[in-house]
């Protein structure tokens, strides 16, 4: 019989976001040997971590394979079937990664089938705006009736732990990424321009991550479109995929920029990218913690990010910040103001490291928290 401590991950969706990242660097910063990874989605699609986790051999549980319902049938089937789970085997740690107070659910029922170590982790710090008032009733209603079930609260920034467990106490664990991996590398930056079409005089200012309300990626091209009037070799690249990719091609022919933007699907390695970059455009209306931007301090790249993007991934001197309120001429003053600092890229991936970002940290913190009864 395995020795094995029993993982089970929840997540509302899987596809290419910034909790199924968690939970692959989670898996691969722990390791297999001593725990028996699972994942539970409530709806898929295709994702970039899905050969890393087969090669794991970490089996994924899906309720609508391939699809997404309507909330009310998402919630209903969902809980359903978290419960056969548990009751058909038993786990040692549930840990619900969630954007709201509906994750308590997922550990009430944990509760019931007695599983010993019940995670609640609060990825986000606002939910967006379809059926708002539904999710906010679902949002209070989530705490105040199921969030004593939880007996461990973590959260991805202080402002996603305040969101979700209010007065409650929480813990922030630091999402983690391979440091070396996003190393910055001056001959991969060279071989990625080249692929990509990118002159040496030319500019190239892009951000990588899904097109969603909450990065803003029409913004990100009307930023664009507005620098570009007094940057003639400037281009824009845009990594991602989503729910607003109709949006951002009409924005593209709106602001008359097709020939200048290149539009590149979600990717397992976005660092090459990042290496091929000059400037990291991160305008979004909301945030947990963006491990986007801490990939791009690690690559060495500058950063423009919005008020709405938490002040915890401020991990080195490479983020300036400009408010969604200002002008896009104030948004284009400080880009290329960003754009003129020059400094070692290869450096700043040891100060991402000592600030706690690493996998071997990560490693050490999970441990300890899957180890509570």
């Amino acid at each position: 019989m395995s020795s094995r401590r029993k993982v089970l991950f929840y997540t509302e969706g899987w596809g290419n976001g910034g909790i199924e990242s968690f939970i692959t660097n989670a898996i691969n910063a722990v390791g297999v040997e001593d725990f028996d990874f699972s994942i539970f989605c409530t709806h898929d699609a295709p994702s970039v971590f899905d050969d890393n986790l087969c090669q794991l051999k970490v089996p994924r549980f899906v309720v609508f394979k391939g699809w997404k319902p309507g909330l009310g049938r998402r919630f209903l089937e969902s809980t359903r079937e978290w419960g056969r789970l548990l009751a058909s085997d038993r786990y040692d740690v549930v840990h619900i990664n969630t954007m709201n107070g509906m994750g308590f659910v997922y550990a009430a029922i944990a509760k019931r089938y007695n599983v010993p170590v019940r995670i609640v982790h609060s990825h986000n710090t606002h939910f967006g705006q379809g059926l708002r008032l539904v999710k906010d009733i679902a949002h209070f209603m989530g705490r105040q009736l199921w969030g004593g079930c939880a007996n461990r609260c973590l959260a991805c920034s202080t402002e996603a732990g305040e969101y979700l467990f209010g007065e409650r106490p929480f813990e922030v664990l630091r999402n983690a990424i391979n440091i070396d991996r996003f190393r910055f590398s001056l001959p991969a930056r060279e071989r990625m321009r080249c692929e990509l079409g990118i002159m040496d005089n030319e500019v190239l200012v892009g951000n990588i991550g899904r097109l969603s309300e909450a990065k803003n990626p029409v913004f990100q091209l009307e930023v664009f479109a507005e620098f570009r009037r007094n940057n003639p070799c400037a281009r824009y690249l845009m990594v991602g995929n989503g729910e607003l990719e109709s949006e951002v091609d009409e924005a593209i022919m709106r602001l008359d920029i097709g020939e200048l933007v290149l539009r590149k699907a979600s990717t397992p390695q976005p660092e090459k990218y990042l290496w091929a970059l000059d400037a990291f455009l991160m305008p979004s209306s909301f945030e947990g913690l963006s491990m986007a931007c801490v990939e791009a301090q690690c690559a060495g790249l500058p950063l423009l990010v919005s008020e709405g993007v938490s002040q915890e991934i401020e991990l080195t001197d490479l983020v300036c910040r400009c408010s969604l309120e200002e002008d896009l001429s104030v948004w284009t003053a400080k880009l290329t103001d960003l754009l003129a600092t020059s400094d070692d890229r290869c450096s700043y991936a040891d100060e991402v490291a000592r600030a706690g970002y690493s996998l071997r940290d990560m490693n050490s913190n999970l441990r300890q928290v899957y180890a509570v009864v």
